[in-house]
């Protein structure tokens, strides 16, 4: 036996271990030896399987000290551990010259628990090779009888006790349906079931036909056959996949539609690269800190387990604190104004979707930061605005900005509403219903995250900018003829919102403007006094016909309706 080990690689070491290793190469089942005098206790040993306790140590057989990790398998008596289940054997339990009485255990363990010890410790043994590749428990009895009558043969041991069997309850053979059609369909061959039979049975698989259908009984030993798939692999390799036919599957040469997601992001790359911004790529974990910066509580984001490293620590709630993380250091490297944005997922906990699975949230943010503005650049929320009505223009959107003048009620606004000063930031509205907000940040925030006093931000729902409805741009030509441009200031109660009056004057020229001609709006101005009530607000006009010239008297008639209008529904007056 001696030599049989040799010859596989296997230094010989006593009559015990040896017969061990040898059943262990024979079946590829590991079996463990204790000393029985260095286990029991006053003449009875208790054997005792149990997880360790805190701060716990122990000694292996190769002399190493460890603290077992607190999913570990140990195998203990009454005081102490003595092996590390599935990975090695405890020094204070070795079999040597003076063994006289053994124990001897055969068993089976989760594959991905001895796995992540052996990893974990960084032990790699003959009998966690075979143990992490799953053992089955049907062949511990036979091989543990096998194992005895070697000990009888070879060393005239006597079994001193009935075998002590703590398995609760034996596996059910597995059995697997599957048809001809099945397999032939996969495999591009033409087998018949008696063919496929033949074959199964040759690895001593159990089949029985019914027809066209297939019933597997599979080998307690073959753990890797579970579903029909299995089969159709089992199969192929029996007959030899270099045997099967070699022909490409056919497939339409007809162009795919492209996916509307897909479409939708690659409008939105092109529509804020022309404006100016720059995509990022971040991570979708961030630290707890960048969480509590920004004013989100991570009881309500994913932990991982297995961080990549403490930075990464949380899924995040929303993109813009994503974003925001990146701006000093822009700005330290130099890049005073920029503006930058990022289309990703977000998860939430508590918030599932299909089979009870975190729900992915489809997300747009933008950060736009100028670290030295002009003095007639005006506040950082209408630099955001640009780009946000930039690309929802340009996106055939429908969509509102108006003041978060009522209370969140919804979690997930709620935290994407955080980093926000919501004083100085509205929520966008598409089909009546919350779809992102735009605005200047949390003095708080700006502080944590050392941001540039000027720096705005939106967040979108792409997934409402996928479900709207959106109009098709087309081509327009250019009118031959010149436009006009006048310019119109209205004094407006302080309380009279802008996006009010901007509405009202686009309703009420759409309203009063002759077919043949075309408008657009510019704003120019907004002024207030300090103990002035009421405000100025000066729009830029322009005009042009397609069809003739237009005369100033023409523009000045169609400003003076539109006056009118505006005085008899918001109160405003022309000055």
């Amino acid at each position: 036996m001696q030599s049989h080990l040799k010859r596989a690689g296997v230094r010989p070491i006593n009559n015990v271990v040896d017969i061990t290793n040898y059943i262990m190469l024979l079946t590829a089942q590991p079996l463990h030896a204790f000393d029985f005098d260095k286990v029991a206790q006053d003449g009875v040993a208790h054997i005792v399987v149990r997880r360790p306790h805190d701060g716990e140590t122990m000694t292996l057989l190769d002399g190493k000290q460890i603290k077992p990790h607190k999913d570990a398998i140990l195998i203990c008596n009454q005081a102490e551990p003595i092996a590390l289940g599935g990975v090695m054997g405890g020094g204070n339990s070795e079999v040597d010259a003076n063994t006289t009485r053994v124990i001897l255990e055969a068993a089976t363990f989760d594959m991905y628990n001895i796995r992540r010890t052996s990893m974990t410790h960084g032990i790699f043994t003959d009998a966690v090779t075979r143990f992490n590749k799953g053992q089955p428990a049907a062949q511990l009895l036979p091989v543990l009888h096998k194992a005895l009558a070697m000990f009888e043969e070879l060393v005239g041991a006597q079994v001193a006790s009935e075998v002590v069997d703590s398995h609760p309850q034996t596996p059910a053979p597995v059995t697997v349906n599957v048809s001809t059609d099945f397999i032939n369909a996969r495999l591009g061959s033409s087998f018949t079931a008696d063919g496929m039979a033949k074959l199964l049975r040759n690895v001593e698989c159990d089949v029985n036909i019914r027809g066209d259908e297939l019933r597997v009984g599979v080998p307690f030993w073959r753990t890797d056959i579970e579903i029909a798939e299995d089969v159709v692999e089992e199969v192929g390799r029996l007959f030899g996949f270099n045997q099967l036919p070699l022909e490409l599957p056919t497939r339409s040469i007809r162009p795919v539609a492209p996916e509307p997601g897909s479409a939708l992001r690659t409008n939105i790359r092109q529509a804020l690269s022309r404006a100016g911004a720059n995509e990022l790529l971040t991570y979708s974990f961030v630290h707890g800190d960048l969480l509590a910066k920004v004013g989100q509580d991570t009881k309500h984001a994913f932990k991982l387990k297995n961080a990549l490293s403490p930075d990464l620590q949380y899924y995040r709630l929303s993109l813009t604190p994503s974003l925001l993380d990146k701006v000093h250091p822009n700005v330290k490297a130099g890049f005073d104004r920029f503006a930058v944005f990022e289309a990703g997922k977000t998860h939430i906990v508590g918030m599932n979707g299909d089979e009870d699975l975190p729900r992915e949230y489809e997300r747009l943010s933008l950060v736009y930061a100028d670290n030295k503005p002009a003095k007639d650049t005006g506040a950082a929320y209408f630099q955001a605005k640009r780009y946000l009505t930039e690309l929802l223009d340009g996106l055939g959107i429908t969509y509102c900005i108006e003041p978060v003048d009522f209370e969140l009620t919804q979690l997930i606004d709620q935290l994407e509403a955080a980093p926000f000063d919501l004083a100085r930031s509205a929520y966008i509205r598409i089909d009546d219903a919350v779809a992102g907000f735009v605005g200047e940040l949390k003095p708080t925030v700006r502080q944590k995250l050392k941001l540039p006093v000027h720096t705005a931000a939106f967040e979108l729902d792409l997934q409402r900018l996928l479900a709207t409805d959106r109009q098709s741009s087309s081509y327009q030509p250019l009118s031959r003829y010149p436009s006009v441009s006048q310019d119109i200031s209205l004094r407006v109660q302080a309380g009279v919102q802008y996006q009010t009056v901007l509405h009202e004057l686009a309703s009420a020229l759409q309203q009063h403007q002759p077919a043949d001609v075309r408008v657009e709006i510019s704003p120019l101005d907004i002024y207030q006094t300090e103990t002035d009530e009421s405000v100025h607000m000066t729009y830029r006009v322009t005009v042009v016909s397609m069809e003739r010239t237009l005369q100033a008297v023409q523009v000045n008639q169609l400003l003076d309706e539109v006056a009118a209008e505006l005085t008899a529904s918001i109160g405003a007056v022309r000055v």
